[in-house]
């Protein structure tokens, strides 16, 4: 059995004939949807009443200056020394979890005051990673 198709690629139409060679029976049927993802480095902003990247259901309590981590993982990198300077956006230090590197960036100019993990560590989120004022 044959069938007509038309497909379009890009801006262009094509009329394609397709030849059924399986038998009915042995028929699939196969779909799926494709979508794409932005894994640009996320950046932490400060949310109105809480600790940057602290969401509402942690228990942890931590003054504005801390920032948190935003999921479970392990520290796979700190960039940064206690007394550094750094700027809005510049890299503080990574997070996998899953197998995926995350990138936490300072959500403001500041001076790192204490750092509270360390390279391989695990943390949950919400833990305290580090305090910048």
């Amino acid at each position: 059995m044959k069938r007509l198709y038309k497909v379009k690629l890009g801006e262009k139409f094509y009329d394609v004939e397709v030849e059924e060679i399986t038998p009915p029976e042995q028929k699939r049927t196969y779909s799926g949807v494709y979508k794409s993802f932005d894994l640009s480095p996320i950046t932490l902003k400060k949310k109105t009443g809480m600790a940057s990247g602290q969401t509402s259901s942690s228990s942890t309590q931590v003054d504005e200056n801390t920032l948190t981590s935003p999921m479970s993982g392990s520290i796979i990198s700190i960039e940064v020394k206690l007394g550094d300077k750094v700027k809005e956006g510049d890299l503080l230090l990574k997070l996998e979890a899953m197998k995926m590197e995350t990138s936490i960036n300072a959500p403001k100019d500041g001076e790192v005051k204490e750092i509270n993990c360390k390279m391989g560590q695990s943390v949950s989120a919400g833990d305290p990673l580090l305090k910048l004022e």
